[in-house]
């Protein structure tokens, strides 16, 4: 995380930092940023960098962690009491809110698109490694309750249903930019929503027989 120096900034030379760092990561990839150019739209020394943040790594991971805390805080309203209500009505809400707070901050959604670019790294390995454990333990939640209502089978993998819940949710993304559209649209929702009633119904014809 950032060293100590850079919290003790001024608002408006840290926001500057930030925002400089966040423009480079919105239109480069990690691997092809450069901190020569935030540096520059920060206007501050090559050495005061070092000050502020241990190498790139260190800075691309503040935003990061920036950009999942004011995701948290803007879904959070969706969440209210989502061990009470139906299982799917929770989901959905957790999924399209998340959609939605990208919509409404396209910065942040580019970053989101340059970090699905390398997700074969080791990078993106670290960051969405560091995200699941939290995100699994929420839906290992829901699901036991939803089981424990009979919303759900009795014989579910709780475990292997969670991680799968948690990983399609950046797959559902993926498939949308590389078959959809190549840019993170409204037609994100549809997308989204097909996946919902896939969720819910399934893939096997209802009514149909074995023979």
């Amino acid at each position: 995380m950032p060293k100590a120096t850079y919290f003790n900034l001024p608002d408006e030379k840290r926001e500057a930092i930030f925002e400089a760092a966040l423009q480079e990561f919105s239109e480069h990839t990690f691997y092809d940023a450069s901190v020569n150019r935030i540096i520059a739209k920060a206007g501050i020394p090559k050495g005061s960098f070092y000050q502020y943040f241990a190498d790139k790594l260190d800075i691309y991971k503040h935003i990061a962690d920036t950009i999942q805390m004011a995701k948290v805080e803007y879904i959070t309203p969706a969440m209210q009491n989502p061990f009470e209500n139906p299982f799917f009505s929770v989901l959905e809400e957790m999924y399209t809110s998340g959609i939605k707070f990208a919509l409404e901050n396209p910065q942040y959604a580019a970053f989101g698109e340059k970090l699905m670019a390398i997700k074969d790294s080791e990078v993106y390995n670290d960051l969405v490694g560091e995200a699941s454990g939290t995100a699994t333990d929420i839906y290992e939640q829901l699901i036991g309750l939803a089981v424990e209502r009979g919303e759900l089978r009795d014989d579910l993998d709780i475990p292997l249903t969670a991680h799968l819940l948690w990983k399609t949710s950046y797959n559902m993304v993926d498939y949308h930019l590389e078959n959809v559209s190549a840019d993170f649209d409204e037609g994100v929702m549809e997308t989204s929503l097909k996946f919902f009633d896939f969720l819910k119904k399934g893939i096997e014809k209802q009514g149909g027989t074995n023979d």
